[in-house]
């Protein structure tokens, strides 16, 4: 089996998870701005995560995740999904709004798999 091959079986099922979280959320969220706010909290939390991670494999020279840090220099999305919840919800949201429990459990599968096989940071 191929490593995209591979890769993709391996995250297929919580692809699908999360996608269908997003999709119903954003659905019932446009006509709510608070609830839309709250939406783009989770997405916030997911690249903050996905991020944050990246730049920890990149700090110990992973070999295969430094070209990754390095082609997406400037990709990063988790500031403007800041600026975004910042609008619709306040300087403060921090401080209030957590990821959903979906959501939550997308950025702990990101933390596990960057300490048990960072290479799927690339997917």
């Amino acid at each position: 089996m191929d490593f995209c091959t591979e890769m993709k079986q391996k995250t297929q099922a919580i692809h699908d998870k999360s996608d269908k979280l997003i999709n119903w959320k954003l659905a019932v969220a446009l006509t709510d701005t608070k609830l839309y706010g709250t939406v783009l909290a989770d997405f916030y939390h997911v690249f903050q995560t996905i991020e944050d991670c990246v730049e920890r494999c990149k700090n110990v020279q992973h070999p295969m995740i430094v070209p990754l840090a390095d082609a997406t220099v400037g990709l990063h999305r988790s500031d403007a999904f800041d600026q975004d919840v910042t609008f619709y919800l306040g300087p403060d949201w921090r401080g209030k709004v957590e990821p959903s429990p979906p959501a939550k459990e997308y950025c702990d599968r990101i933390h596990k798999i960057t300490q048990e096989s960072p290479t799927l940071l690339i997917a």
